[in-house]
């Protein structure tokens, strides 16, 4: 069985693949109700810890602390990072990443659309934010792993977006010569744009960039604050909410954030849902989006950076696309909608499954049969670990190489080769291929001088100035010279 996993910040939401269809899976919640996705909720009390719907029925229960979007935590977390999740002491993050994937398998299992057996392996493809560095990929598809599934790739979300709008054109029909495509992620909690040309079966990621601090969150927040303004809640009062008094307050604004349309007018809020005896507020629309109007102006400036960025590195005057479409939760606010037509016309479309397209997508590249072909372009420069990747720089050949991270657990790596004209892309072979094999393929290590694993013999003719001086501290084996004149020559050099 093989399925795709949005892990989002406030909903994962999971597409299996079915004989060439790709439905998207319905979980049961607390309450009977069929959901198509599961909350990334933790709670705590003491050494006890739940997850997914299991953490939401105890969300107002005493003595429980509710954790909502631990995404938003992963974008500071090592292997050895630790946080509070209202237990007894810190769990380290690997654990609770662990453990949520643990949950959504069970669920998977027992209460899901998904016809699986218990003992049934369960392949699965990862989505990740396209501005994810190493410790947030290698945690992300650790954790699954460690939970029970096999990992079969990594991809950028953007990108698998990209492959269900292509997929669904190409069933509609629709499908030209080749044509330009600029993806809007606007998620739960962070913010992707990718540039994308694609034609009937062979996407290229020409560019992406991303904001990892900015989603529908804010929006919940700003919504939150309107509220408790109008209803005369000064900072006293505030402060002494409890933690999962805030989590029904931010609920209750998503909810109505949600239910907005292009012709809402007023936002009623009925505050006695948080705290009883609490008012009734009413918020015009209008002063909701005057507060959102700063955050929906940031995306479009990464837009307009992106479209820079690429035109100067293909040295044309603008780079221009066909179409512009919106996916993610947050993209349906009617505000972000409104300004993104202003800014760039007809052009922006708002996809069939703003929620689900990437779910849908990433079950799509695990399809073998398929035969989707994405070539990627990596955003930052991460350490794959022993994986095997094929590199090919712009106005060059393609060449396979190997490289693997000399530092502990890849949380202190600062490894940097000399930046090339563009970013390197990944080039695919096959509907799976664009994505990063895991586990990854075993390579020869050799000794470093910190005592860990450091690059195998193919990878070592990077220039020394292309070394930070971090990466200095540890020595990397080298054809001639002694040992203790490599050390010497390492830390004379300049950056």
């Amino acid at each position: 069985m093989r399925i795709g996993i949005d892990f989002g910040t406030t909903r994962i939401v999971v597409a299996a693949v079915d004989r060439g269809n790709y439905p998207v899976l319905t979980f049961e919640g607390p309450d009977g109700a069929a959901r198509d996705w599961f909350p990334p909720l933790v709670a705590a009390r003491g050494h006890e810890r739940r997850y997914g719907f299991d953490a939401w029925a105890v969300a107002g229960a005493e003595g429980w602390t509710v954790v909502r979007s631990v995404k938003h935590l992963l974008g500071a977390s090592g292997l050895d990072t630790r946080v509070d999740v209202g237990g007894a002491v810190p769990v380290p993050m690997m654990t609770v990443l662990r453990e949520l994937a643990a949950a959504v398998r069970k669920a998977l299992i027992e209460k899901s659309s998904l016809q699986a057996r218990p003992d049934e392996p369960i392949e699965a493809m990862l989505g990740v934010p396209a501005n994810a560095h190493s410790n947030q990929r290698f945690l992300t598809a650790e954790a699954f792993r460690a939970a029970g599934f096999r990992v079969i790739g990594l991809l950028n979300e953007p990108s698998a977006a990209s492959i269900e709008l292509g997929h669904r054109s190409r069933l509609a029909g629709e499908g030209e010569a080749r044509r330009a495509m600029l993806v809007y992620d606007f998620g739960g909690g962070t913010f992707d744009a990718s540039l994308v040309e694609l034609d009937e079966q062979v996407h290229w990621v020409r560019a992406s960039e991303g904001l990892s601090t900015l989603g529908g969150d804010d929006f919940d927040e700003i919504l939150a604050d309107l509220a408790l303004d109008a209803a005369g809640i000064g900072d006293r009062d505030r402060d002494r909410l409890s933690q999962a008094e805030w989590f029904a307050l931010h609920d209750v604004c998503r909810l109505h954030k949600e239910a907005l349309h292009a012709n809402a007018r007023r936002i009623v809020i009925d505050l006695d849902e948080v705290v009883s005896g609490w008012p009734t507020v009413t918020i015009p629309v209008a002063a909701f989006y005057e507060r959102c109007e700063p955050l929906v102006a940031r995306t479009i400036d990464t837009v307009d950076r992106l479209l820079v960025h690429q035109a100067i590195t293909s040295g044309g005057d603008a780079a221009g696309f066909d179409a512009l479409f919106m996916i993610g939760g947050s993209s349906e606010l009617p505000i972000v909608g409104r300004r993104l037509r202003e800014r760039y016309g007809r052009r922006v479309k708002r996809s069939a499954h703003p929620r689900s397209a990437t779910a849908i997508g990433l079950a799509i590249q695990a399809d073998i049969e398929a035969g989707y072909v994405l070539r990627d372009r990596f955003t930052r420069y991460f350490g794959v670990c022993g994986a095997r990747a094929t590199v090919a720089p712009r106005r060059s050949s393609t060449r396979s190489s190997r490289k693997a991270c000399c530092c502990p657990g890849l949380a202190t790596c600062r490894w940097r080769p000399r930046a090339p004209t563009t970013r390197p892309t990944t080039s695919g072979t096959s509907a799976s291929s664009s994505a990063v094999t895991w586990p990854p393929t075993a390579v020869r290590p050799a000794t470093s001088r910190c005592g860990t694993r450091s690059a195998s013999r193919s990878s070592r003719r990077w220039p020394r100035r292309a070394i930070s001086r971090a990466w200095r501290s540890c020595t990397i084996s080298r054809r001639r010279g002694s040992r203790s004149r490599r050390r010497a020559r390492w830390r004379r050099a300049g950056p």
